[in-house]
């Protein structure tokens, strides 16, 4: 796929998602404010005619229909693809019309009505749910809980022999605040999402226009030592004394003094941060005897990759926690020690990850600004440093994938090295 393909189906995208955000917000809360309204005038004004109401709901849903379609045509919605603004537009003026002309009929069946009004409300709810879900966001799950329990209670009301009419107008006004805080929640996660998407296409749009420069973590993006690492960790902090969890070694990895300290002391305790130094020095043994018998191996395509990249006119750098000894000697091993320009290692700045010192020192001896680099990152450590450096983050998951901190600092992720230098190679 060319530059241009791939910026018209990225553009085709978005406009969508804004379409959903300009048209699709205002029409939801407004329905949701009509529930809240309606339910709140049936359950303490019980002597209003259930007809002058069902009247004014449909006088609402031609209103808002109108609006729609007006707004269709005057931003242009008509231009861009995935915009449903005329459709929905003329289905709430259709259905408006058609109970205001049998508003005597259909009232006698009004519960039935609020009934199905509720399930399909809820279904718009998972909808958002399976939303941000796809935006990693972490509330996706408890929007999900919510879209069932709406979904289930109005369908508790459509079966229902006789309903309290009371239980149902309490459902309006509860059913039609969670919608209103969802409705809003997702427009403002999907206006972000979007406008973060837009930035990084935007920025790789033109390969001419800034310098190419990309800058890579080593440890699990370009080598597969984070497993042997996960390894012998464990085994360290149990010889000196101490239970380390999977989480805690994934949330330690990379992570430069003074934070590794911190932490340490905050899930270990003291007596652990005395003996961290020992620690340390006992691990780097049990590392070194593990790859003496199990060398160091390249992720798969590693190298192929940072081929691709320089062939591809790229400048390549590497930004490491590691130590300047031990990144040359893991380069050779591994065969990648001739694809970089510069190596930047943690022990060279002041602070380690996930401070950005290493990225800036990175972006200043490659000669260029951190939002016109790449970096190139595999944990949330890192990740947070490249980001608050203000660089253009890409996420290649090795022991963690995508969750909502990563989507945090991510800009774009990848399943692994190679669909990185296709993305990078083929769209930029």
């Amino acid at each position: 796929m060319d530059k241009k393909e791939n910026g018209e189906i990225n553009s085709a995208t978005n406009s969508a998602a804004n379409s959903a955000v300009n048209v699709g917000t205002p029409t939801l809360v407004l329905v949701s404010l009509v529930f809240i309204i309606m339910g709140a005038v049936l359950n303490f004004f019980p002597v209003v005619d259930i007809e002058y109401i069902f009247m004014a709901l449909c006088g609402a849903f031609v209103v808002t229909g109108i609006i729609a379609i007006v707004k269709y045509f005057m931003n242009d919605e008509y231009k861009k693809l995935g915009s449903y603004g005329f459709a929905a537009g003329c289905l709430l003026v259709i259905l408006g019309i058609c109970g205001m002309v049998r508003v005597d009929v259909i009232s006698e069946y009004f519960l039935t009505i609020i009934g199905l009004a509720v399930v399909v409300t809820g279904v718009i709810a998972l909808q958002s749910a399976l939303d941000l879900e796809r935006m990693k966001d972490s509330l996706w799950i408890f929007v999900l809980v919510i879209a069932v329990g709406i979904v289930g209670v109005g369908v508790f009301v459509l079966m229902a022999h006789d309903p309290s009419e009371s239980f149902v107008w309490w459902l309006m006004i509860v059913d039609g605040v969670l919608n209103l805080l969802i409705v809003i929640y997702l427009a403002a996660r999907l206006k972000s999402y979007v406008k973060k998407t837009e930035g990084l296409d935007d920025a790789g749009a033109d390969s001419s226009a800034g310098p190419k420069v990309i800058i890579f973590d080593m440890d699990g993006t370009l080598i597969d030592t984070e497993k042997i690492y996960r390894k012998v960790w464990p085994e360290t902090f149990k010889e000196f004394g101490y239970e380390m969890k999977d989480e805690e070694f994934l949330a330690l990895r990379s992570m430069g003094r003074p934070y590794s300290i911190d932490y340490i002391r905050k899930h270990f305790g003291e007596n652990a941060v005395k003996d961290y130094d020992r620690m340390r020095e006992r691990r780097g043994e049990k590392f070194r005897e593990y790859i003496e018998k199990n060398p160091i191996t390249e992720k798969k395509n590693a190298s192929k990759t940072l081929k691709r990249l320089k062939d591809k006119g790229y400048r390549l750098a590497l930004a490491t926690a590691t130590d300047e000894k031990r990144t040359a000697e893991y380069l050779k091993s591994t065969g990648l020690d001739g694809y970089f320009e510069k190596i930047i290692c943690a022990t060279q700045v002041e602070r380690g990850k996930p401070a950005p010192d290493v990225y800036l020192e990175a972006c200043k001896r490659m000669g260029v600004k951190p939002g016109d680099a790449y970096a190139v990152e595999d944990g949330p450590n890192g990740l947070k440093a490249a980001a608050d450096a203000g660089m253009k983050v890409m996420f290649v998951p090795d022991l963690t994938g995508p969750d909502s901190e990563t989507e945090k600092y991510s800009n774009r992720t990848f399943k692994d090295i190679e669909d990185l230098g296709d993305y990078l190679c083929n769209t930029i």
